[in-house]
């Protein structure tokens, strides 16, 4: 599990760095459509973080604890036995 975690934790610190700076289907038909700009911004998740890599980065790296979290969650749940189980 330890290997896992540390290889998503490298392919976000790699990926970060390769992503588009363009803007993605959404955004483009949203511009096309001229309704970009009438939406209202949304507070991000991370407050003290700008743009460039390093949220990008950051972001990554706590989506990645999030799932880590969620994922062993659920593994206890089961293996305990917290649900009905059919035999």
């Amino acid at each position: 599990m330890k290997k896992l975690f540390l290889l998503a934790a490298l392919l976000v610190l790699l990926a970060s760095f390769l992503a588009s700076t363009f803007p993605d289907g959404l955004e483009l038909v949203a511009e096309k459509l001229g309704f970009a700009e009438k939406g209202a911004p949304s507070p991000a998740l991370l407050l003290f973080t700008g743009n460039g890599p390093f949220s990008s980065v950051l972001g990554g790296l706590i989506g990645i604890f999030i799932l880590t979290a969620i994922a062993r969650g659920v593994v206890y749940l089961v293996q305990r036995g917290g649900y009905n189980r059919k035999k």
